[in-house]
Order: structure tokens, then C-alpha cells, then sequence
């Protein structure tokens, strides 16, 4: 009997630290954005509200930061200048953020074996992955996406892009 209520005493002193050392970090804080084209939720344990709102505000800036550096689809996005200027046989100089994302896809790429593969975007280009919200269901032009897929996949695969064609000094 003297053990039951050991123990039972125990838990409830666990429990009343479990429960109040919650409600001191604050909980579980949670914040959406919309940053490369989807929603991103932050979600962070064991802060303060006003420590987590800090965080969550750092992490929005850098994730907005990545966003104009990364975003494709965008035209004042600088990747998008980057392959455009690719695509034109081009070079560019690119900014210190532009050149950790590329240095790493590069890493990541040939960890892979290819299988992670930026260079693909001709292909993904066509799904139209950049539209706004309900704007495409579905992929918005199977017959053109089809057409190309036969016709595109065999040039684009002979040519076998790859994260090696990037010459970065």
C-alpha cells in the first residue's frame, strides 16, 4: 500500500512539472507563411511566446531570403535570371546565397547519383508549378505536357544535364 502511494505521489509531482514547466516555455507555437510556392508552417516547442515569435520571425526572413534567391518562377527571382541565362548560353555572376544553394544541390546531386537532379527544370517547367492557389487543379495542359514529354525527353535526356555542366569559380 506504502508503494502504490509512492508512486502515485511521484506521477503527480511529475505530472505537475510536466504540466507547469508547459506553461512557462509557452507551449507549442505555430505560424504559416507562403514562401517557394506552397505554405510552410514553423512550429516551435519550448520557448516563450515572445522568444518564439522572435525565432519564428527569424526563420520567416531567412526563408523569404531563400525565396527570392531559390524562386524559379519568379522574374526578379535570381535563380530564374540564372537559367535564363543558361538557357541562353550565358554565364552569371551570382550573389554568396545563390552560390550555397547551387554548391549544395551539387552535393546532393552527386550523393544521389543523379537522382536529385535540378538541372531537370525544362522538364518540371511544364506543369506549371508556380500557380497561385486554385489556379491549376491539374496539370493545366496535358496534351502540350504529353507532346513534349515525346518529343523533348529524348533531346533533353541525350544531353544528359547535370549539375557537373556548372562551371563555378
Amino acid at each position: 500500500m506504502k508503494h502504490k502511494i509512492a508512486i502515485g505521489s511521484l506521477l503527480a509531482v511529475v505530472a505537475f512539472f510536466l504540466i507547469t514547466s508547459c506553461e512557462r516555455n509557452g507551449g507549442v507555437f505555430e505560424d504559416k507563411i507562403n514562401v517557394l510556392g506552397t505554405f510552410a508552417q514553423i512550429s516551435i516547442v519550448g520557448l516563450s511566446p515572445e522568444d518564439a515569435k522572435k525565432a519564428a520571425f527569424t526563420a520567416e526572413r531567412d526563408l523569404l531570403a531563400l525565396d527570392y534567391i531559390g524562386y524559379t518562377f519568379e522574374e526578379e527571382g535570381e535563380l530564374h535570371k540564372l537559367n535564363e541565362a543558361l538557357s541562353q548560353g550565358r554565364s552569371m555572376t551570382v550573389s554568396d546565397g545563390l552560390l550555397e544553394v547551387i554548391t549544395e544541390a551539387v552535393k546532393l546531386s552527386t550523393a544521389s547519383g543523379g537522382l536529385f537532379n535540378p538541372a531537370a527544370g525544362e522538364l518540371t517547367a511544364f506543369w506549371e508549378f508556380h500557380c497561385d492557389k486554385d489556379e491549376c487543379d491539374e496539370s493545366p495542359y496535358p496534351d502540350e505536357v504529353q507532346k513534349l514529354v515525346n518529343e523533348q525527353t529524348a533531346k533533353i535526356i541525350a544531353r544528359q544535364p547535370s549539375m557537373d555542366d556548372l562551371l563555378i569559380n
